[in-house]
C-alpha cells in the first residue's frame, strides 16, 4: 500500500519490478512476490477468565461463562485436567459430595456425574419476567434462587429446595440466598428479601424440609430501618 498518490509508474525491462515514483520517495515494488499479508492459522492456548471455582473430595470445578473445566485433586500435589464440560447459557454451578448441579439463565437445572455425565434437569418456571439468580448445595441438596415480578407486580426473591436426583422442588423459602454456610444441621444464610436483606438460620436436619429457626436484619439494613 502506497503512502502517498503515485506520479509515475516505470516498469523495469527484464525484472519483475516496478518503480513507483511519489511526490516524497520513490518506491520499488515486485509485483510477483508469493508473499502475502499475515493471517492467522490457529489460536492455542487463549486466556480465560474463570467466574467461579467449587470443589469437592477429589474434584475441582472451574466455570469461565462457556465452559467447566473439570480437574481431579486427589492424585497429583497439582490439579489434573480431566475434562472440559460446554456450559453455554449457564450462570452458576454447585457441587455436592456426589453431584455437580449446573444453572442455566432460563431456569434450567441440571446434575452431571463428578467426571461430567449428565443425570437428570428441570427448569424452574415461575412466569415471564423469572430471573434466576443462583445456586448452592447445603447438605448435597441444590437450593436454586430466583427472583419474579421485577416488570410487572415489584420484585420477590424465593429460594427452592430441590431433591438431589429428581430434581423436584420439596420446599420453597423466601427470600434469594446471597451466600450461606454449614454448621452440623444448621445452616447460616444472608437472605435478599427486596428492598433488604437478612441474616437467617435453618435447621436442615430434614435437608428436604429446611425450617427457619431466626432471623434479623443484616446491620446495613437496620440501620435504614432505625
Amino acid at each position: 500500500r502506497l503512502s502517498s498518490e503515485p506520479l509515475m509508474l516505470s516498469l523495469h525491462p527484464i525484472a519483475a519490478v516496478a518503480t513507483v515514483v511519489q511526490g516524497e520517495r520513490i518506491t520499488a515494488v515486485d509485483y510477483e512476490a508469493t508473499t502475502h499479508q499475515p493471517v492467522q492459522l490457529a489460536v492455542s492456548g487463549g486466556n480465560k477468565y474463570p467466574r467461579k471455582a467449587v470443589a469437592s473430595d477429589d474434584r475441582l470445578f472451574v466455570f469461565d461463562g462457556q465452559a467447566i473445566d473439570i480437574y481431579g485433586t486427589s492424585h497429583s500435589t497439582a490439579p489434573v485436567h480431566i475434562h472440559a464440560m460446554p456450559a453455554a447459557g449457564a450462570i452458576d454451578l454447585a457441587v455436592s459430595s456426589t453431584a455437580l448441579y449446573v444453572l442455566f439463565g432460563d431456569g434450567e437445572v441440571a446434575s452431571y456425574t463428578q467426571s461430567g455425565t449428565r443425570l437428570a434437569s428441570t427448569t424452574i418456571d415461575e412466569g415471564s419476567d423469572m430471573v434466576a439468580l443462583g445456586i448452592v448445595t447445603v447438605r448435597n441438596t441444590p437450593w436454586v434462587s430466583i427472583s419474579r415480578g421485577c416488570l410487572s407486580t415489584g420484585c420477590e426473591e424465593l429460594t427452592a429446595v430441590l431433591e438431589p436426583v429428581s430434581l423436584i422442588p420439596t420446599a420453597t423459602l423466601a427470600g434469594g440466598i446471597n451466600d450461606i454456610a454449614v454448621s452440623g444441621n444448621v445452616a447460616y444464610a444472608l437472605v435478599d428479601l427486596p428492598p433488604d436483606t437478612e441474616l437467617r438460620s435453618y435447621s436442615v436436619a430434614d435437608a428436604l424440609h429446611p425450617a427457619l429457626i431466626n432471623s434479623r436484619p443484616a446491620e446495613e439494613s437496620a440501620a435504614v430501618a432505625a
